[in-house]
């Protein structure tokens, strides 16, 4: 909110108007001289005596001192009240069940200012650290090393700007004051995750990465592993205006797909001939979240911008997102990138685990999916098959029963039918040659157990678009 250099000052009661012209004459009789430069900006006389001043600190101290001044006010930003507009779309809902409450949220970030009013004393910051050797020290400004947490968080949880206010975040630092980690930093911090969810399982947990790095594989089976623990792992997709595969986590190679396209086809047809074909549950691994504004366009930032491709799951808000500063304890400031718009997906995901706690990390996913909304179009930038959903939370802020079922045909190697029920959405169908090459839509299928006759099938949900 502050703008440094510009100060508001005003006089005592007693001096008359004429008097404080005079001063304002010295002044900038001073700004013109040897003197610490200054500038009056504005006189007031109306409402108040005071004038406004553009000045350097050393100025400060003598403009202070002055006997006719009462007080120095340094000048900052008013905003109207209208509320983040990415909240005033999704329900927020005050209380338990619904707003976040009894959810651990891990934010692996740099440091963050625990003590603004938006986070409320609902930040633990763990004694985990890793962040580059001999990056670790200060910043000559020190509320800049809590820049970027101290947003992301509140975008989560805050008690105004958050989208749970009912969560509680657990910091874990693998990010300098600048911003940057390494693989291995991030590798230690997911270690910790890990063994403090098996010492302490949560009701639920939520992971949020607001990172990119290159693509790392050791980074992406980490990040697997973690989802298998329950927990759901949110991504950003980076702000490279690239492809999401070629960074990491973004790129975690199994990231859910299932449920994305809007089919409205319940019946799979397929001719077999010494074909193998079987259907798995979707697996969900690391959420990939792009970015929009506020107009729903994917948000640009000079030359850069949100990544896209197949490793997107989904977009969520990003574009000038109002949130807590690491300024002051009441400050606030706008941000964008897909760093907001993955805080902005956990915080959803939080809201629907806090109303039904067993939620699997897949049945998150589809839920969001499942209540999004359709962009009006997304570029096909280099080429790249993105997916066009902005996530959504549904009316009341909880989540339905996910049903999840296989329908298998009687055999294989004939003309066959698989059918869901009506009201139901297919999910995935698929098809592998005895060799195991892929022949079918999805990738990864499981063969029939010894001795059991090979069938077709489709994989069933309720989540109909």
């Amino acid at each position: 909110w502050r703008l440094p250099g510009q100060y508001l000052v005003l006089m005592r009661p007693d001096v008359s108007e004429s008097e404080m012209l005079e001063s304002v004459k010295r002044l900038r009789a001073t700004g013109g001289g040897r003197g610490p430069p200054l500038e009056v900006l504005q006189i007031y006389t109306r409402a108040l005596r005071g004038f406004l001043v553009r000045m350097r600190r050393d100025a400060l101290r003598l403009v202070a001192r002055l006997p006719q001044v009462l007080y120095v006010e340094e000048d900052s930003s008013v905003f109207a009240q209208a509320g983040p507009w990415s909240l005033r779309r999704l329900p927020r809902p005050r209380g338990r069940p619904g707003d976040g409450a009894a959810v651990e949220v891990y934010l692996m970030d740099g440091s963050v200012l625990s003590s603004h009013r938006e986070l409320g004393g609902r930040v633990l910051v763990t004694d985990f650290h890793s962040v580059p050797v001999g990056e670790a020290g200060g910043h000559r400004e020190a509320s800049r090393c809590k820049g970027h947490g101290t947003h992301v968080a509140a975008v989560v949880m805050g008690s105004d700007t958050g989208v749970a206010p009912g969560a509680r975040v657990n910091l874990v630092r693998v990010l300098d004051c600048r911003g940057k980690g390494t693989v291995s930093g991030a590798l230690a911090g997911v270690e910790y995750i890990r063994a403090a969810l098996r010492a302490h399982p949560p009701g639920a947990a939520v992971v949020l990465l607001p990172f990119t790095g290159a693509f790392s594989r050791s980074l992406n089976a980490a990040c697997r592993d973690l989802v298998n623990t329950g927990a759901v792992v949110v991504a950003a997709a980076g702000n490279y205006r690239d492809d999401a595969c070629l960074y990491s986590p973004a790129s975690e190679p199994e990231v859910c797909t299932g449920g994305s396209a809007r089919s409205h086809t319940h019946t799979h047809t397929h001719t077999h001939t010494h074909l193998l074909q079987a259907v798995l549950c979707v697996c969900v691994q690391v959420i990939t979240v792009g970015a929009v504004n506020s107009a729903d366009q994917l948000v640009s930032q000079g030359p850069g911008g949100t990544n896209v491709g197949r490793c997107v799951d989904v977009f969520a808000p990003g574009g000038d997102i109002v949130s807590a500063s690491s300024d002051c304890d009441t400050c606030f400031a706008s941000g964008s990138g897909t760093s907001q718009a993955a805080a902005h997906a956990a915080g959803m995901a939080a809201v629907l685990l806090s109303s039904s706690p067993s939620l699997t990390p897949v049945q998150v996913l589809q839920t969001l999916l499942r209540y999004s909304v359709s962009l009006p179009s997304v570029s096909g930038r280099r080429g790249l098959v993105t997916p066009s959903l902005v996530a959504a939370l549904p009316p009341d802020g909880g989540a339905e029963e996910l049903l999840c079922r296989s329908v298998w045909s009687e055999r294989s190697r004939v003309r066959t039918v698989s059918q869901c029920r009506p009201g139901e959405e297919m999910m995935s169908c698929s098809s592998h040659a005895p060799d195991g090459a892929p022949a079918g839509h999805t990738t990864a299928v499981s063969p029939p157990s010894p001795g059991k006759t090979p069938r077709s099938g489709v994989r069933c949900s309720n989540r109909l678009p």
